[in-house]
């Protein structure tokens, strides 16, 4: 979801709640490793089919008949401790999922909650993955908070998922749409057909991202953290022993290294210390009157000394998680450079400094000639290599006040502050022979095609971008290969 200059306290509390439940969480689990890493339980040479919910990302779902996601690749590390092995047996919703688990065609389940109505027809292994359940509503809308604050207002949630479950026997109250996938979901809640929508934070964030509705936002936490294990069906229960045993070889680095592989949360960008002195306060209290009922005023010093040190501690995770995560969600993970969502964010306040300075500014489209040629002749692998090295050359040439943003594909655009029209045909000239000097790995020589406008002062981004954009495509109708003002 893109991101808001500002959160309010309790959104804030909820992303810096679910990232230590996320490091905590890797740490106990890392932590039951009980088992000598040389003795790997025997096994059956059978293999074991089993299914997953095909449209559940980043957790898993089916992608031309293959299995994909955080499921697969914690399937993976599972597959190396033990002598299993598996055969996937495609469904195309969850609901089949679970019809051919209760009818035998599927033995295992890769990533579920444990539940009174599942426990009937599955065995379940240890917990090996957490994450929190949110609620997502229209940005306009105020925020919810949790579950008992909907007042009136409709929720859709998945059939079968455990928070449906968990809605229906604690909050039998709630106006329920079911719906057959978070996809679903959250596209009726962007069209104003539901309220709001819960489910699992990774999952609603990357269909928002995935969609580009930008016009949604969390607006609270939302029942039980999902704990998700390995559902077995009753009768193949004896596999359970060697899933267990695999899951206590899973090192904290491998659920990091995935966490990261498929994490895509955008953290705040203003950190709330008023917030962190609430919560210092209240485990202070809570220590107080835990050593109060003790009567050992001995320990009372250095326990309030252990506390602080853990409060430090967490300070200086959460500060860098913060960092890394602010940057991860301004830019483009490939290029390196700006995302779209950042430059049509800082465009908007850049526009109002020009109007009221006057001083004058170009932006610049530039696209790579032919990229479609390069992806399908020598795959994408090689196409992304291409930008890679690109963006690379667009730094050196660039100066340190422009602004170069990866806008899609193979386009890019460049703000230029206090840049006259014939100092940006001066600025893409340099560009256009920088990169046809340029030697790329397994291509040789790509040449790239520009089209610039300067900013009038009377009309909107959307004009001015539409200038850009058809100066660029006069310098591809005029051959390629060269730049159009």
């Amino acid at each position: 979801m893109p991101v808001r200059k500002t959160y309010p306290i309790k959104i804030t509390l909820f992303l810096l709640t679910s990232t230590l439940i996320f490091l905590a969480s890797t740490f106990a689990l890392a932590s039951n490793n009980n088992v000598p890493n040389n003795e790997v339980p025997n096994n059956s040479d059978s293999s074991i089919p089993y299914c997953v919910d095909p449209d559940w990302m980043p957790y898993e779902a089916i992608d031309d008949g293959k299995h994909i996601g955080i499921s697969s690749d914690y399937l993976s590390i599972i597959k190396q401790h033990t002598n299993l092995t598996f055969t996937l047996v495609t469904t195309s919703t969850w609901q089949q999922t679970i019809k051919y688990l209760k009818t035998g065609q599927c033995h295992l389940v890769l990533m579920l909650n444990k539940s009174p109505k599942r426990e009937k027809y599955l065995t379940f292994s240890d917990v090996y993955y957490r994450s929190p359940n949110v609620l997502v509503s229209l940005r306009e809308q105020p925020f919810i908070q949790d579950l008992s604050n909907l007042n009136g207002r409709s929720l859709g949630v998945v059939k079968n998922y455990r928070i449906a479950e968990y809605i229906e026997t604690y909050f039998p109250e709630i106006q329920k749409t079911y719906v057959g996938s978070e996809g679903e979901g959250v596209k009726l809640v962007a069209e104003k057909k539901l309220d709001a929508f819960v489910g699992s934070m990774l999952s609603l964030n990357a269909r928002t991202q995935q969609y580009g509705y930008g016009n949604l936002k969390v607006a609270g936490w939302a029942g039980p953290e999902d704990e998700l294990r390995f559902g077995v069906i009753k009768g193949k229960e004896a596999i359970l022993a060697d899933i267990n045993y695999a899951i206590t070889q899973i090192s904290e680095k491998q659920r990091i290294d995935i966490f990261k592989k498929w994490n895509n949360v955008r953290i705040i960008k203003e950190f709330d210390h008023t917030l962190l002195f609430q919560l210092l306060a209240i485990v202070l209290v809570i220590t107080l009157l835990f050593i109060l009922r003790q009567r050992q005023l001995n320990r009372f010093n250095r326990l309030l000394s252990e506390k602080n040190k853990e409060l430090e501690s967490l300070t200086q995770v959460l500060e860098k998680t913060n960092h890394e995560l602010e940057y991860i969600s301004f830019h483009d993970p490939l290029t390196d450079l700006y995302n779209r969502s950042y430059f049509s964010q800082h465009i908007k306040d850049k526009i109002h400094d020009i109007n009221r300075s006057q001083s004058p500014t170009c932006l610049m489209l530039v696209d790579i000639d032919h990229f479609k040629q390069v992806n399908d002749e020598l795959g994408h692998n090689v196409g992304d290599e291409v930008l890679t090295q690109l963006s690379q050359v667009f730094n050196e040439v660039i100066r340190q006040s422009d602004i170069a943003a990866r806008w899609g594909g193979e386009e890019f655009v460049f703000l230029l502050p206090e840049t006259s029209i014939d100092s940006a045909k001066k600025l893409a000239t340099r560009l256009l022979n920088a990169v046809r000097e340029h030697h790329f790995n397994k291509v040789g020589q790509v040449t790239v095609s520009i089209g610039i406008a300067e900013y009038d002062h009377k009309s909107d981004f959307h004009n001015w971008f539409e200038r850009a954009d058809k100066a660029l495509y006069r310098a591809k109708d005029a051959g390629r290969d060269q730049l159009s003002c």
